[in-house]
């Protein structure tokens, strides 16, 4: 996420400030120049190689607790796993892009929503 907001950052510093504007009514004046500072050197070295290697490993740590839930209930309930090894890692990976579109919709619906509504 804070490589994320590195390279949108990056491009803009207007979007940088915007973002960064919400942050300094409600933390103290340190923090926020702290704050304001790590922005600036996670944008200054942010890279698309960064956050492909992000998604990469977050979707492969997600499929794999996915495929630890499924031997679990499979174990839970006494059922013998009958597809194969290839076959559930396939499922497992299915449902971890699936859940991870879902969410990131439905945080972008309700951060971004109510521009779309009027």
């Amino acid at each position: 996420m804070m490589t994320l907001f590195g390279v949108f950052a990056s491009k803009s510093t207007e979007l940088q400030d915007h973002l960064l504007s919400y942050f300094a009514d409600f933390i103290p004046p340190d923090a926020f120049q702290l704050l304001r500072q790590f922005a600036v050197e996670l944008a200054a070295h942010a890279s698309g190689g960064k956050l492909t290697f992000g998604i990469v490993s977050a979707l492969w740590c997600v499929s794999g607790a996915i495929s630890a839930m499924i031997s679990s209930l499979n174990l839970a309930y006494h059922v013998h796993e009958s597809r194969s090894w290839l076959k559930v890692r396939a499922i497992a990976f299915g449902l971890s892009v699936l859940i991870s579109v879902l969410l990131l919709s439905a945080l972008f619906m309700g951060l971004a929503g109510d521009n779309f509504i009027n």
